[in-house]
């Protein structure tokens, strides 16, 4: 039996610490997610044909870059769970 307090591997971040940034990563990911939602029912009330245009033009330059973001955020959960960050 070792004396060795809870030595933690040389691969690897501890698991607490894998936890942490998992819930980070999630949070930034819902943010992300909460503005695509919030962007594309903007879009969809707008009704105005003279704006419409160039409003939905903008909105949805933000919907993709926000999508882009989630692409990204996956990709780092998917490393850090150890898979290749293939997603997007």
């Amino acid at each position: 039996m070792s004396d060795a307090p809870h030595a933690t591997p040389a691969d690897g971040p501890r698991r607490e610490d894998r936890l942490e940034t998992v819930d980070e990563i999630a949070h930034e990911l819902n943010n992300v997610l909460g503005g695509i939602v919030m962007a594309a029912e903007y879009a969809a009330s707008q009704v105005d044909l003279a704006t419409r245009a160039e409003t939905s033009e903008k909105i949805l330059a933000g919907i993709k870059a926000d999508a882009e973001r989630c692409c990204d955020i996956v990709r780092r959960l998917q490393r850090l769970a150890g898979g290749h960050g293939e997603a997007g």
